[in-house]
């Protein structure tokens, strides 16, 4: 699964990265907000993983502008800074995670949001075979 992970804080990049490659998975990191915009246009990616706190852009509305333009990307949000945890389901976070977070709540979560957009992905096809 190729995720895509953004935080300004170099530390937790490497720690996070390091962690889903350890479990076979492709990772892209982005320190800012507008570069991982650039690079949610020239590359798929399967989660986004993202803190809220960042300059130029915040997470919230880097939340809804990732929804607005792939709407069935599942995205993580992984802060020390959470304020509203329904506000955040609202614009399109499938999960919610307070730093620091343990290695085994990590991949829990990860593997939830893949195991969700596969199963959404088998129930579309399933709709859209003929009767």
């Amino acid at each position: 699964m190729e995720i895509l992970i953004i935080d300004d804080e170099e530390e937790i990049l490497d720690c996070i990265s390091e962690i889903l490659i350890s479990e076979g998975h492709g990772v892209t990191v982005s320190l800012t907000s507008e570069d991982s915009l650039v690079k949610l246009e020239q590359k798929h990616y399967d989660l986004v993983i993202t803190d809220l706190r960042m300059p130029e852009i915040n997470g919230n509305y880097l939340i809804e502008i990732i929804k607005a333009k792939k709407p069935q990307l599942p995205i993580i949000v992984l802060s020390g800074h959470i304020d509203s945890e329904e506000e955040l389901f609202k614009i399109g976070a499938c999960t919610v995670l307070s730093k620091p977070v343990s290695i085994d709540r990590l991949l829990l979560a990860v593997n939830e949001a893949c195991g969700k957009d596969f199963l959404d992905s088998i129930v579309k096809k399933f709709k859209k075979k003929p009767s």
